[in-house]
């Protein structure tokens, strides 16, 4: 079993429904931004959750067998999968982290 759970930033201090759809859906159907505000909010979220959790650890994509698993070139496999993973260390409580 499993679970997802989503966090964004609003456009807006009410909640709205349409926007968290779309926020949702985006992960199987598009690649998320990878520019240097992104990669910054990601980084911070990650050292945040880190420091709760000390035991974390990051997981490091090999975007050159994603490409070639994928069949695409190594620039699309790091636009593809521009997450960060965070994973506990083995025989911990089995929990993972992704931040987009």
């Amino acid at each position: 079993m499993s679970y997802d759970l989503y966090a964004y930033r609003p456009t807006s201090s009410l909640p709205n429904v349409e926007e968290a759809r779309a926020v949702i859906g985006t992960k199987e159907n598009a690649t998320f931004r990878d520019n240097n505000e992104a990669r910054g909010i990601k980084e911070t979220i990650s050292a945040a959750l880190i420091k709760h959790n000390p035991p974390l650890e990051r997981f490091k994509v090999d975007h050159n067998a994603v490409a070639e698993m994928l069949k695409v070139s190594v620039e699309e496999a790091k636009a593809r999968w521009n997450h960060i993973e965070l994973n506990p260390p083995k025989g911990a409580m089995a929990i993972q982290l992704d931040v987009y």
